[in-house]
């Protein structure tokens, strides 16, 4: 996404925190000045507006306000292969607004997307019109079939919250296009009271405003897909395959695809159903963020990978030709640092609670279906992930911010071969058994904390609490 304004200045995000505490290793001083991806797409000034649309607000006053739109979590639908296919999107835009002070308050919103003369069609917007959300605003959407949405939001007497806002849309691309431009507004009531009276004052965004949209950077999804927000219904009418590994498509049925053998990271964050819309829109975020750092700082290239949505986590397939020992180290200490680092990012909202993950590695074939990458492999590495062992592991962890559970034959490749990043000492062994799917199967079990500064990696495998089937590692 290539967005018109950005934000002036990033903030690291790594904060010292103190106390691990048993059964978690900690990362090393790599911790100190890491650093998320910026995720603001684009951000502009509300600036007030005349009550007598003849007249002009004067050029030099400066916003009575701002919004900020996040990168838009684009999720791309499977459907029918072939060039003249149309290609359906799922776009989520979550934005801010600023904080008022002085006793203001946002009375009545209006948020519009305009995606110009793309040919692109809105099938399907969330939140519904009609509908009427949970503190009780009510919700009205124009332009549903066509490329210009508007929503309108009319919350109640006590007005509406500033943070935590989430637009879906279920987008239709022409045979052909490559992304899309999103022209975004935004604009505002902001309530004060004078004189006993509460009187309303309008702003909004001026000028161009916007961000593209690539359809290269979508995730593999289907719908309908639990980890969002807002439930939304599949389209009518199919639409083309998602993109796979190094951008590789499937030629035919899923027998003529390629089987190759690969590398799977799997992440999904802990309790995400018993969060409530405003706060699952920002979980989102964090996930979305620590994929791409620890991707980075593992120096695995994210375009190369494959990308799959599964329920509220992801699946990375991982590229061909690179070192499985360091990548591995890499985005296991890359997740801890950006958990930690968004955990104490200073603009985190009150009363979300820590965010804490799960993992789970393991290898075998794939090939890429319609929807999404094929094998049993892969449907081991989510049986393990969603497991009642890695699961309890992390919830009788009082400090780990991950846990991470390897297959057992990805563990015997790596881990006790002394590769830099990999303590054989911090993993115990479970037993994954699922009687009512006919699975069982062994995997590792590692826990792993917030940095603190300076501090050497320790492990402390054997400490941890038991979680149900499982042994200390014996080495």
């Amino acid at each position: 996404m290539a967005p018109d304004t950005r934000p002036d200045a990033s903030r690291p995000g790594a904060r010292q925190a103190s106390g691990a505490g048993p059964g978690a290793r900690r990362p090393g001083p790599a911790a100190t000045g890491f650093v998320l991806p910026d995720d603001v797409a684009a951000a502009a000034g509300l600036y007030a507006e005349p009550s007598d649309p003849g007249t002009k607000s004067p050029e030099d006053e400066g916003p009575e306000s701002s919004v900020r739109f996040y990168r838009p979590l684009v999720y791309r639908l499977p459907g029918e292969p072939g060039p003249t296919g149309a290609v359906d999107l799922l776009l989520c835009f979550p934005y801010d607004l600023a904080p008022l002070t002085g006793g203001r308050a946002y009375g009545d919103a209006r948020v519009g997307i305009d995606f110009g003369d793309s040919g692109a069609q809105a099938l399907a917007v969330q939140p519904a019109p009609g509908s009427v959300q949970p503190d009780g605003t009510r919700v009205a959407v124009f332009g549903r079939g066509h490329h210009r949405l508007r929503w309108e939001f009319r919350p109640p007497s006590a007005g509406l919250r500033p943070d935590g806002h989430w637009c879906q849309v279920l987008l239709r691309l022409p045979p052909g296009r490559s992304g899309v431009y999103c022209h975004l507004s935004c604009h505002v009531v902001v309530r004060r009271t004078l004189l006993g009276r509460v009187v309303g004052s309008k702003a909004g965004t001026r000028g161009n405003f916007g961000l593209r949209v690539n359809v290269e950077d979508a995730w593999a999804a289907r719908l309908p897909l639990p980890g969002l927000p807002y439930p939304m219904a599949a389209p009518d009418g199919p639409a083309p395959r998602v993109r796979g590994p190094e951008g590789g498509h499937e030629e035919g049925a899923a027998g003529d695809a390629p089987w190759l053998r690969r590398l799977f990271f799997a992440l999904d964050v802990e309790r995400y159903s018993r969060r409530h819309n405003t706060h699952m829109a920002r979980v989102q975020r964090d996930l979305w963020r620590t994929a791409r750092a620890a991707c980075a700082h593992a120096s695995v290239d994210w375009h190369a990978c494959g990308r799959q949505v599964s329920g509220d986590g992801y699946l990375l397939v991982l590229p061909t030709g690179i070192s499985e020992p360091a990548a591995v180290a890499g985005l296991l200490q890359g997740v801890t640092l950006a958990v930690h680092a968004v955990n104490t990012d200073p603009e985190r909202p009150a009363g979300i609670g820590p965010t804490r993950m799960r993992a789970s590695l393991h290898q075998g074939l794939t090939c890429e279906g319609a929807s999404g990458f094929l094998g049993t492999a892969v449907v081991e590495l989510f049986r393990v992930l969603d497991a009642g062992p890695l699961r309890a592991a992390l919830r009788e962890s009082a400090h780990a911010d991950l846990a991470v559970a390897w297959s057992d034959s990805l563990y015997r490749d790596l881990v006790p071969h002394a590769y830099p990043g990999l303590d054989e000492r911090a993993f115990r062994q479970v037993q994954v058994d699922l009687p009512e799917k006919g699975f069982t199967a062994g995997a590792w079990i590692e826990l792993r904390a917030r940095p603190l500064g300076g501090e050497r990696p320790a492990p402390a495998g054997t400490e941890a609490p038991d979680a149900g089937n499982g042994a200390p590692n014996p080495h």
